[in-house]
């Protein structure tokens, strides 16, 4: 059975951020916790990935332009859309 993908979340990023708790640091559960930034952008896929599927998501400023520079060889693959 092929999974849905999520909807974008026009009321939050839609980024998996590190909430900054290792194995080194005093107390904490290390986890990922979705960016809390409104967003302002949705990515979309303009092919398919590797899962075959294409998808969409929020994204904030901040992490628009670090997808932009992380994903620079692979940008022509995607689309935005400024939220309004």
């Amino acid at each position: 059975m092929t999974k849905l993908l999520d909807p974008p979340d026009f009321e939050q990023c839609q980024t998996m951020v590190h909430n900054g708790c290792g194995p080194f640091s005093m107390g904490g559960i290390s986890r990922y916790d979705r960016c809390s930034h409104p967003p302002k952008y949705i990515i979309h896929e303009i092919k398919p990935g590797e899962d075959g599927l294409r998808g969409s998501m929020s994204l904030c400023t901040f992490h628009k332009d670090k997808f932009l520079i992380e994903m620079k060889d692979k940008i022509i693959n995607y689309k935005f859309t400024q939220i309004l």
